[in-house]
C-alpha cells in the first residue's frame, strides 16, 4: 500500500487511484426494487409479476449435510425483507446469489416461502382443532410457530412477525382455556434463549406463558423447568416475580378469609399452604399424562419426522 499518500492539511493531496488488479472482484450489484409508485402499479397481483422478474436467490436452509436448497426471485423476498441485502452471498464462480440459514429448517423456510408467494400461510392444525389434539401436536405446533418467527425476525418480513406472534399467542390462550398444561416446553425456551436472547417480541411471549403456568400450576412444574431456573436468568427473573404476586394476592385473600373465621394462620403457613396445594388442586389427569414426557422425547426426531409431523429438532 505504499503507493497511497495520507491527506494532511498542507501536504500532498492523494494521487490518482491505481487500477485494481486484473482478478479482483467487483462489488456485487443487486437488483433495486421496481418504483410500483411511478410505473402506477398499485395491485399485489400486478406487482407480483414484476417482482418475479430478473435474478434467482438460491436459499440453503438446513446444517451443512441436511440442506435444502429453495429458488425464489430474488425481488420476490426483496419486497419483504428490507435487509436481505446484507444477507446474500455472491458465488463467483457460478454468478449465483445465496442465503444461508443453517439454523433453520426446510420445512420452515417452506412456510415461509408460501407466504412469500401468496401472503398466507396455513398451519398443520386449526386452532379449532386444537382441544381435540394429545399433547404432542399442541407442543409441536408452537414449536414450528416459534422456529417460523425466528427464521421472518432474522429477514426483518414485519408483516409475518406479527401473524406468527398472534398465532402462537391464540393456541396459548386456547390451551389455557381447556385447562391443559402449557405446550411450551424446556426445549423451546432453550432454543429461542440461544439463539436471539431476551430482548425481543417472542421471548416476551414465552415469559409470559411461563409466568401463567406457573401460577396456576407451580409444584408439578419445577421438576420439569429445573434447568430454565438455573440457567436462564431472565427466565428465573419473570417466572419467580410471577409467582411472587400470586403468593402474595393469595395470602392476602386467605388473611381476609382467615380474619373472618377467626383463624391464627400465620403468613408463612399461608404461602406454605399455596405452594402445596395450589397447583395440585387443578392438575387434570391429562396433565399427569403429559408432564411424564420426557426431554428426549420432546427434542429428538429424524429430519423426515420433522416435515412429516413437524417436530422441530434442538428446540
Amino acid at each position: 500500500m505504499a503507493h497511497i499518500v495520507k491527506y494532511v492539511f498542507g501536504t500532498t493531496p492523494l494521487p490518482p487511484k491505481s487500477p485494481p488488479p486484473p482478478n479482483h472482484s467487483a462489488p456485487l450489484i443487486l437488483p433495486e426494487l421496481p418504483d410500483f409508485e411511478a410505473m402506477g402499479i398499485k395491485e399485489r397481483s400486478e406487482r407480483h409479476i414484476e417482482l418475479m422478474k430478473g435474478r434467482a436467490l438460491t436459499v440453503i436452509v438446513g446444517p451443512e449435510g441436511e440442506a435444502q436448497a429453495f429458488v425464489i426471485p430474488y425481488l420476490l423476498l426483496r419486497y419483504y425483507s428490507d435487509v436481505l441485502p446484507l444477507l446474500v452471498e455472491h458465488e463467483e464462480k457460478s454468478d449465483q446469489l445465496t442465503l444461508r440459514l443453517p439454523n433453520d429448517l426446510p420445512p420452515v423456510f417452506g412456510l415461509v416461502a408460501n407466504w412469500i408467494h401468496t401472503e398466507q400461510y396455513k398451519l398443520p392444525i386449526a386452532l379449532e382443532s386444537i382441544s381435540s389434539t394429545g399433547r404432542k401436536d399442541r407442543v409441536d405446533l408452537c414449536k414450528l410457530l416459534c422456529r417460523t418467527w425466528l427464521v421472518v425476525e432474522k429477514l426483518h418480513i414485519d408483516l409475518l412477525i406479527s401473524s406468527v406472534l398472534q398465532d402462537l399467542r391464540n393456541i396459548l390462550q386456547h390451551t389455557r382455556n381447556m385447562g391443559f398444561v402449557t405446550p411450551i416446553t424446556p426445549g423451546t425456551i432453550f432454543g429461542v434463549f440461544d439463539r436471539v436472547g431476551t430482548e425481543n417480541r417472542l421471548w416476551e411471549l414465552l415469559m409470559e406463558e411461563m409466568s401463567e403456568a406457573f401460577t396456576r400450576k407451580p409444584r408439578p412444574l419445577f421438576a420439569k423447568y429445573q434447568e430454565c431456573f438455573e440457567e436462564i436468568e431472565a427466565f428465573r427473573s419473570s417466572v419467580s416475580a410471577a409467582m411472587a404476586d400470586a403468593v402474595c394476592k393469595v395470602v392476602y385473600d386467605k388473611q381476609e378469609e382467615a380474619i373472618d373465621c377467626g383463624s391464627e394462620k400465620t403468613e408463612s403457613t399461608l404461602k406454605k399452604d399455596y405452594l402445596e396445594t395450589e397447583g395440585e388442586e387443578h392438575l387434570e389427569m391429562s396433565d399427569e399424562e403429559d408432564l411424564k414426557m420426557s426431554d428426549e422425547e420432546d427434542l429428538e426426531t429424524s429430519e423426515e419426522e420433522i416435515f412429516e409431523t413437524m417436530i422441530l429438532k434442538k428446540m
